[in-house]
């Protein structure tokens, strides 16, 4: 399917890390009498067939790429340190880590 015109203005004024269409979703709507016979010929049935982990996939890509550019943006380098921060409910340094 052809990307509404809508999506595409928004597209290119807010300038996203990554976009992409995924296939799958199989609306009785988007076929017309002919096609609705062709599916059911040919055993295709309605419903949303998107590749989830596809969808996964390209979604982590992007978070990856958020978190690099924000250690290029702060000085700091991609595998920072996740040391944990002392609670307030430690009391002494033996129970820090």
């Amino acid at each position: 399917r052809k990307e509404p015109e809508g999506i595409t203005r928004i597209r290119l004024a807010i300038e996203p890390k990554g976009h992409r269409n995924f296939a799958g979703v199989v609306a009785r709507s988007h076929w017309s009498l002919g096609g609705r016979l062709f599916l059911r010929v040919f055993g295709g049935r309605y419903g949303d067939h998107r590749d989830w982990n596809d969808i996964r996939a390209w979604a982590d890509g992007i978070a990856q790429q958020l978190v690099a550019s924000e250690g290029r943006e702060t000085g700091e380098t991609a595998g920072r340190s996740m040391a944990r921060e002392p609670s307030r409910t430690d009391t002494g340094p033996d129970d820090r880590q």
